[in-house]
């Protein structure tokens, strides 16, 4: 077995070693990251770092400074001179920033609990959006403790967050993301996501678009989870009020409500994957199509789910439908449309298990449901 100990360099073969780098090819970043590494080890806790030290936590620090050790995870805990911004930047580039402790590998960022933070000028303009923190690139869970991220209602315009498709993993637990403007042509006024997003036990409200998804917009071939989280208040200019989804999108246990879009989708517009499980669609508007959901030319899976109190001054007031669609044990109720299909307007597929249609309004055709495909539920 090989003897664990003696796979690092004591701390002065470390040195040495880490000076005939520098040598070789002058490289101040090398520097930057050896002690940023260095600076995390020490911060341990004493038992584990004790236990380190038998090992050299400089040559463990050097090795991961040249990327010849794994990764450890790191916690960087926002507050005094650590900044969420400075915190972002130094989970992404794995380096000391501000006040904050070095990033590696999968990094928490953990806010104080129930604290605001307000954003008053824009950070980037990474996907050519301005957007008000730096953009996500590595795998990161913000752990909110209740606390809000919001943009100064006297700030310029620009989104919240975003997440790249170049290995951004962004988690949001217990974190509200609120007040976010994206400027003509953009979407995602909260948040915009190219990479993987989940929200635990969040909330993202108040948030405008003047194109697309007003609260979310999960774009070609990236992937969100709403798990126990809300999706209110939020406003499109365009399409998907609350959220818009051209990926795979996972609704678990959550509400999207209260959204309104100038054209389809008040609460959602999908014309990717989603998935409705054990969640309310309710009070959601569009001026066009679909004021609760809109499936355009993609699938959607809805269980254990309402769809109600929505309104759509055209067609489909709780859903309007080109893909494809299955209700099981769900309830679609209360919806109302100045046009066709007050519950359901279907130019698609739609298949209902055992789910009820019932209670909904149509100024003209469809009171309940306009061209259904498979029925096995109850309407009317």
């Amino acid at each position: 077995m090989t003897d664990l100990k003696s796979s690092f360099p004591s701390d002065s073969d470390a040195l040495a070693a880490f000076h005939d780098e520098l040598a070789r090819v002058p490289n101040p970043a090398l520097w930057l990251r050896f002690a940023g590494y260095y600076q995390g080890l020490a911060r341990l806790p004493r038992r584990l770092r004790r236990t380190l030290q038998r090992r050299s936590l400089g040559g463990i620090a050097l090795l991961c400074a040249l990327g010849q050790a794994p990764a450890l995870a790191a916690t960087i805990n926002v507050g005094g001179a650590c900044t969420l911004i400075d915190a972002i930047t130094a989970a992404n580039d794995n380096r000391p920033v501000g006040g904050c402790t070095v990033g590696s590998g999968a990094d928490t960022i953990v806010l104080p609990p129930n604290s605001i933070h307000t954003l008053t000028a824009v950070n980037n303009t990474a996907d050519g959006s301005p957007n008000g923190l730096p953009p996500i690139t590595s795998t990161i869970t913000i752990a909110g403790n209740g606390s809000t991220i919001s943009r100064d209602p006297a700030a310029p315009d620009f989104r919240i967050l975003l997440v790249r498709n170049n290995g951004g993993d962004l988690t949001l637990r217990e974190t509200t993301v609120s007040g976010g403007r994206t400027i003509q042509f953009r979407a995602g006024g909260g948040v915009a996501n190219d990479g993987v997003l989940s929200l635990v036990n969040s909330n993202v409200i108040n948030n405008y678009s003047p194109d697309g998804g007003g609260g979310l917009h999960n774009n070609f071939g990236a992937t969100l989870h709403l798990t126990n989280s809300t999706v209110s208040g939020n406003l499109a200019a365009f399409d998907g009020g609350g959220i818009r989804n051209r990926g795979n999108l996972t609704v678990t246990n959550s509400t999207v409500s209260g959204n309104s879009a100038t054209e389809d989708g008040g609460g959602v517009i999908s014309g990717g994957t989603l998935t409705l499980l054990n969640s309310t669609v309710s009070a959601n508007t569009a001026s066009q199509f679909g004021g609760g959901l809109r499936i355009s030319f993609g699938t959607a899976i809805v269980t254990n789910s309402t769809v109600s109190g929505n309104f759509a001054r055209r067609n489909g007031g709780g859903l309007n439908n080109t893909g494809t669609v299955t209700f099981t044990t769900s309830t679609v109720s209360g919806n109302s449309t100045g046009e066709n299909g007050g519950g359901v307007r279907n130019s698609g597929t739609v298949t209902l298990n055992e789910t009820l249609i019932s209670g909904n309004t149509a100024s003209s055709q469809g009171r309940e449901l306009t061209h259904p495909r498979q029925s096995r539920g109850l309407i009317g």
